[in-house]
C-alpha cells in the first residue's frame, strides 16, 4: 500500500508595505512684475471727450425735430464699394418756403466721403480716414452765401492703451485739444480746453465718466458751468436718463433739469423727455415695412408758448 504524502501547508503572502506619500516641493517660479501687471489690470481704452456723455444724448439729447411734413428717398446705388443717396423734402412750415437738399455718402475701405446741399446753397462736405487702427483723421467743411458762414476744420484722434487724444484745428483761429485717461476699467477722467485766436478766448473743460453694466454717470465742470448725467439700462431696450445743468456765468445761478427715456421696440423707436421749464419733447418712429420708416415729432414749450408737430416718411430702397 502506497502511504498518501501529507500535504503541507501553502505560507501566507506578505503584507505588501506601504510606503507614505512624501508631499511634492512646489516649485516657484520667479514672476515678471509687468506680466503680473498684464493679467490683473483689464485694459480698457476710453472714449473721446466729447463722447464721455454719448448715453445721455442719446436718451436726452436733442432730437432730429421738423415742422409740417417730411419726405425723404434714400438709395443705395452700390454695395461695393457701399454708395448711396438721399433725397429730403420738406414743407408746410408757415412763413417758410419748401426745402430740399441732397446728400451722398460713399465708403471705399477705411475712408468715408459724405456731402450734402440744399436750396438755399448751403454745402457740407466731410472726409474720414482711418489710417491705422489707432489713428484716424477728420476733414470738415462748409460753405454758405451768408457772410463769415463758411468754414473749414481738421480733426486727429488717436486711441492709446489706456487712453484716448484728439487734436481739432478751425478757422479762424480755433485750436482745441483732449485728452481721456481710464484709471480703473470702470472709472475715466479728462480735460479738454479750447482757444479762439481771433477773439482771445480759451475754455477749459474737465469731465469723468463712471459707467458700469447697468448705469453710466458723469460730470463736466468748467468757468460758470456744471452738469451732471445719470443713464440707467433697464434692459438692452430700454433706458432712462437724467441731467442736471447749472449756469452762474452771468452772476445769477440759474439751474435745469431734463428727464427722460428711450424705448426700441421691435419695429419702432420711442424717446421722450421733459425739463423743469415745463418743455415737453417726444419722437416716434414706426417701420412700416422693410423699405417705408414713418416718424411723429412733437415739441410743447408752454413758457414760451411755442408747439412744434412734424410728420414724416422715408422710404429705404
Amino acid at each position: 500500500m502506497f502511504r498518501r504524502k501529507k500535504e503541507e501547508p501553502v505560507p501566507e503572502p506578505e503584507p505588501e508595505l506601504i510606503m507614505p506619500e512624501m508631499p511634492t516641493p512646489e516649485v516657484q517660479l520667479p514672476l515678471r512684475s509687468d506680466v503680473t501687471e498684464t493679467y490683473s489690470k483689464e485694459v480698457v481704452t476710453p472714449p473721446k471727450f466729447e463722447d464721455l456723455t454719448k448715453e445721455s444724448k442719446s436718451t436726452l439729447g436733442t432730437m432730429e425735430l421738423f415742422d409740417g411734413f417730411r419726405f425723404e428717398f434714400n438709395k443705395t446705388l452700390g454695395e461695393s464699394p457701399p454708395f448711396g443717396v438721399s433725397h429730403a423734402l420738406g414743407m408746410g412750415i408757415v412763413m417758410e418756403p419748401p426745402s430740399y437738399n441732397f446728400a451722398s455718402n460713399l465708403m471705399i475701405g477705411s475712408t468715408l466721403l459724405s456731402g450734402r446741399i440744399d436750396t438755399d446753397f448751403n454745402m457740407m462736405a466731410r472726409w474720414h480716414q482711418e489710417i491705422t487702427k489707432k489713428f484716424s483723421a477728420r476733414l470738415s467743411g462748409q460753405a454758405s452765401l451768408e457772410p463769415h458762414s463758411s468754414a473749414v476744420s481738421v480733426e486727429f484722434d488717436y486711441k492709446g492703451r489706456d487712453w484716448f487724444g484728439n487734436f481739432k484745428w478751425g478757422n479762424p483761429g480755433l485750436y482745441g485739444i483732449s485728452y481721456t485717461q481710464a484709471l480703473t476699467p470702470h472709472l475715466s477722467l479728462g480735460a479738454e480746453t479750447f482757444y479762439h485766436h481771433k477773439q482771445g478766448i480759451s475754455v477749459f473743460t474737465l469731465g469723468g465718466r463712471f459707467d458700469t453694466k447697468n448705469f453710466v454717470a458723469t460730470g463736466m465742470l468748467s468757468a460758470g458751468h456744471f452738469s451732471a448725467t445719470y443713464t440707467h439700462k433697464v434692459t438692452p431696450r430700454i433706458s432712462f436718463g437724467t441731467e442736471l445743468t447749472a449756469m452762474w456765468a452771468s452772476g445769477v445761478l440759474d439751474t435745469i433739469a431734463i428727464g427722460g427715456f428711450e424705448y426700441h421696440l421691435r419695429t419702432s423707436h420711442l424717446k421722450c423727455h421733459i425739463d423743469t421749464n415745463g418743455k415737453v419733447t417726444a419722437l416716434v418712429e414706426e417701420m412700416m415695412n422693410q423699405f417705408t420708416n414713418v416718424s411723429l415729432c412733437a415739441e410743447l414749450d408752454h413758457a414760451k408758448k411755442q408747439y412744434h408737430f412734424g410728420f414724416g416718411v422715408a422710404m429705404n430702397v
